[in-house]
């Protein structure tokens, strides 16, 4: 803290020792200059408000950088795959088992039983995902990606086709999704006895807690 110098009426001028403070060198030379003290003032005035601006300065962003560390804390999000590919033995609906996690973000997103559970405190989430599926044999033919809640479709998406003996990757957007606590999310894929669902990068579903 910076104090303002005093106006002495009897400045000391005895003092051998050189003066190592304003006020010393007031004291010695007997400086009772109004327009100094004035001047002198104004200056301590001035930097006691840029000390105060500073100090709000620092407490304003050090309140940023709680707000965003609360934000990012609020944050749930899970990425789930397979850990191995799934060869389907018929044709039709089949569950795509999320055992594996690829990203988690929070506490209140977790996989059991190749499903996404939902936790306290959600009540809006984000589904979306992706799928690679390869074609060795028979004929060629479209599939559709399904998303359900507690066993219901939620949200699907019919591809146009696989090519025999080829392969193709698909994805469905974003959808809003109302949930709540202890709903789950499952992942379905309806194709031909024979194709091969890629895990890894290629075939995952991804939640996001909106509220």
């Amino acid at each position: 803290m910076i104090d303002k110098p005093k106006r002495p009426k009897q400045p000391n001028i005895q003092e051998r020792q050189p003066p190592r403070t304003l006020q010393e060198l007031i004291n010695r030379y007997d400086l009772d200059n109004t327009k100094i003290y004035d001047f002198l003032d104004e200056l301590v005035d001035a930097l006691k408000s840029k000390e105060e601006a500073v100090d709000e300065d620092i407490s304003t962003l050090e309140q940023g950088q709680t707000d965003l560390q609360n934000q990012i804390n609020d944050k749930n999000i899970i990425t789930a795959g397979m850990s191995s590919n799934l060869t389907l033995s018929s044709t039709g609906d089949t569950k795509i088992p999320l055992n594996s996690i690829k990203t988690r973000i929070g506490n209140k997103l977790s996989i059991s039983n190749n499903r996404i559970n939902i936790g306290q405190g959600i009540a809006h989430v984000k589904v979306s995902c992706q799928i690679y599926v390869n074609r060795s044999s028979g004929a060629g033919g479209a599939f559709n990606i399904n998303i359900r809640k507690n066993g219901s479709d939620v949200a699907s998406m019919t591809n146009s086709g696989v090519p025999a003996g080829g392969n193709r990757s698909d994805n469905l957007s974003s959808e809003l999704i109302p949930v709540q606590p202890n709903d789950y999310i499952e992942y379905y894929f309806y194709g031909y006895s024979g194709d091969v669902v890629r895990y890894g990068t290629g075939t995952y579903i991804t939640v996001e807690a909106v509220d």
